[in-house]
Formats: structure tokens, C-alpha cells, sequence
């Protein structure tokens, strides 16, 4: 193997870190003494009991969990409305509420550690854009295919389409408001969505 290219690969890492402020999601970078061979190591995200085991969202992702369900939903009215002038039909908008609340909607999603911060990750989050490793499946998408469901019973699918034709997010609906619709309230507005 040619250590120059992993070397340079590591000094491109590096400088990047530099220029972007990004910090490899607690990643380590090692360099040889020799300067021409390195290791950069990412580790999973060591989850607690309650993110391993629990069959509902982690307390301190349920705000993530809301943001990721607005922007697969606003994504799914969004794809559904293409080349069309007018409003969906109600079928239409069953169709997308119950193609973003079934298990596929959130198979791309998963916890990754950020600065020692456990995130959702996948489409449309923030820490999709950070290197590190993402630990996806087992409980993540039925997680999230239940915080859609209960968004969906709570309000009705035409209430959350109308919703996404005030603000195309479903952000502030879903996430800012109050009580179930409220999990992000306590934190600054996500803007990357």
C-alpha cells in the first residue's frame, strides 16, 4: 500500500478540518513519526439502555425525530405535487402519508456521534453531512415510523397537508408548536432542513 497516498489523504482531512471547523465526529487522526503513514479511527456510538432497547424515541432525540418525520413528509408532498397546479386529492394525500409513515420511509436513518453528541442522521439532518460512523436499523426506522404515525393520527392526513401549504417544512407545525408538537421548542430553530 502506499502510505504517501494515505498520508496525503490524512493532510487533505486535516486541512479540511481547518477550512470547514468540522472535527472528523470524534474521530482520531494519527500520524507515524515517520510522517508517511497514519490511521484515522471512527468509532459507533455507544448507546445507553433506553436507545438500545426501548421500542419508542430516546428522550434527547425526539426533537430529531420530529425534524427528520417533517422533512420526509414535506419531501413526500413535495415529490407528490411535481407538475401539478392544484391542490391533492385526498387519495393523494393518503398515499404520501402512508408511504412516508410505512418502515421504508425512514430505512436511511440512524444515530451517529457528533462532538459527543448522540444525532439523527440520514436525508435532510445536519449530522448526514459529518463524517463519522451512523448506526442505522434495528429500532431507528420503527422508531420514527411510530412518532409519524402519532403525528398523522393526531392531527389528520389533510390538516398536516394543509400545514405544509402554509410553510413547506412542516417544522414549526410539527416540531415548534406546543404540548406532542413542541419537542424542539427548548432549542434554536435547525435551519439546515
Amino acid at each position: 500500500m502506499d502510505w504517501c497516498i494515505i498520508r496525503d489523504f490524512i493532510l487533505t482531512l486535516s486541512l479540511w478540518n481547518v477550512c470547514t471547523g468540522t472535527d472528523f465526529a470524534g474521530a482520531s487522526v494519527d500520524e507515524a513519526e515517520d510522517g508517511k503513514q497514519g490511521v484515522i479511527n471512527f468509532s459507533t456510538p455507544s448507546l445507553s439502555d433506553e436507545e438500545a432497547h426501548s421500542i419508542h424515541m430516546p428522550a434527547g432525540l425526539k426533537c430529531d425525530g420530529c425534524l427528520v418525520v417533517a422533512y420526509q413528509l414535506a419531501s413526500g408532498f413535495s415529490k407528490a405535487e411535481r407538475g401539478k397546479s392544484k391542490r391533492l386529492t385526498e387519495s393523494q394525500i393518503f398515499d404520501v402519508t402512508d408511504t412516508v409513515c410505512g418502515r421504508k420511509g425512514f430505512d436511511q436513518y440512524g444515530v451517529k456521534e457528533i462532538k459527543g453528541k448522540k444525532q439523527l442522521s440520514g436525508p435532510g439532518m445536519p449530522a448526514n453531512e459529518s463524517p463519522g460512523i451512523m448506526q442505522g436499523g434495528g429500532k431507528w426506522p420503527t422508531r420514527l415510523q411510530a412518532m409519524c404515525s402519532n403525528y398523522i393520527g393526531e392531527l389528520g392526513e389533510e390538516e398536516v397537508y394543509d400545514a405544509y401549504r402554509e410553510d413547506e417544512t412542516l417544522v414549526n407545525t410539527l416540531c415548534y408548536d406546543k404540548g406532542m408538537f413542541g419537542l424542539c421548542s427548548g432549542q434554536n430553530k435547525k435551519d439546515e432542513l
